[in-house]
Formats: C-alpha cells, structure tokens, sequence
C-alpha cells in the first residue's frame, strides 16, 4: 500500500508497492544507497541537506510509474540543493498536494527514462 517511512543516511527502506513516501530526517550530505521502491523523497525538514541523484540511484529507487517526487526546505536559511545528475530541465511545472513542483526527466542505469519533481524555490 502506500506507505509513509521515516529514515536517514544509512538506513534501509524499501518501500514496496503503491505510493511510498521516505520523511527524511537528517542534515547534511543525503546517502541514498539503502533506499529503493520509493516514490516520494520528502527532505522538508527544517535542516539543510544536499541531495545528489544519479542514475544509479533512480535504478535502485525503482519508483514505480516512473515519477519520482521530492519535497524539500525552501526557506532562507535551510534551503536544500538538489543535484540530478545527467537531468534534462523540461522546463515545467505541476503540483501535486497543493505543492508546485520543476519538472525534470532522467535516464537510469538500464535506460528507462524517470520523471522527477522537484519542489520549486
């Protein structure tokens, strides 16, 4: 089902089916190693934290349907940077949960194209 998972740099969640979401809890530089079968990557938590993905990364995440969200803190002050390796900018936007979200798509490790969200400044 869909599922709601707390975790941070070094922990393992596997989120499984329907629409998963990881609350991210640390600060700092973001390891995604252990996570995968996630669909939601939710950094909004008042700390700053640089995020990198890279098609590595998509391939172990598996999101399913393709889309990968991820919220994060725009504030001044806790500002997150997210970093999409190899990311081609659609030059879009949606919202989704009453969240406006930039547009991005990526290529994984065997070539399947991901759309990403990420929430706009």
């Amino acid at each position: 089902g869909n599922d709601l998972l707390i975790g941070g740099s070094g922990d393992t969640i596997q989120g499984g089916t329907g629409f998963d979401t990881v609350d991210w809890t640390d600060a700092g530089n973001v390891v995604l190693t252990g996570l995968s079968e996630v669909e939601n990557l939710d950094f909004s938590n008042g700390q700053v934290n640089d995020i990198t993905i890279t098609a590595a990364d998509l391939t172990r995440l598996a999101p399913t349907g393709d889309t990968l969200y991820i919220g994060r803190d725009t504030a001044a002050g806790t500002t997150d940077t997210v970093n999409l390796t190899g990311a081609t900018n659609m030059n879009a936007q949606t919202t989704f949960e009453s969240v406006v979200y930039d547009h991005f798509q990526m290529a994984d490790d065997v070539n399947k194209t991901i759309n990403i969200y990420v929430q706009a400044a």
